[in-house]
């Protein structure tokens, strides 16, 4: 299962250049989802989120629930502020740096295995 974290982390980082955006967008909120309940998620959610707004890209109708549901965990996981905070930063963030924070966070994750639940 790591080797397909792996190859998803590699396809964002690639395709980040080249796009499809819309699906770069996909794999960053997966790795997002991978991360857990952690700020570094948060933030890449946010991000993300903002990025399909500028692009006019609606997160898909079959997504929407999972996505929910992890950002809800996240907020109770964290807290209110805490959540709040990394969602505001996360949102200020250029496409080009959730890329390069969500290849980082994958690999410290690799490097650390941390509790997730999912």
């Amino acid at each position: 299962m790591e080797q397909a974290w792996s190859m998803l982390a590699e396809g964002v980082r690639r395709g980040w250049p080249a796009g499809p955006h819309w699906l770069v967008a996909t794999g960053l909120e997966e790795l997002a989802r991978h991360l857990g309940y952690t700020p570094d998620a948060v933030r890449l959610h946010a991000a993300t989120a903002t990025w399909r707004a500028k692009m006019g890209v609606r997160l898909p109708a079959y997504r929407r629930v999972s996505y929910e549901a992890a950002i809800d965990a996240a907020r109770q996981a964290l807290g209110t502020d805490p959540f709040a905070a990394a969602w505001t930063e996360g949102a200020g963030w250029p496409p080009e740096q959730a890329v390069v924070a969500a290849v980082a966070s994958y690999d410290l994750a690799l490097e650390q295995p941390m509790s997730r639940s999912l």
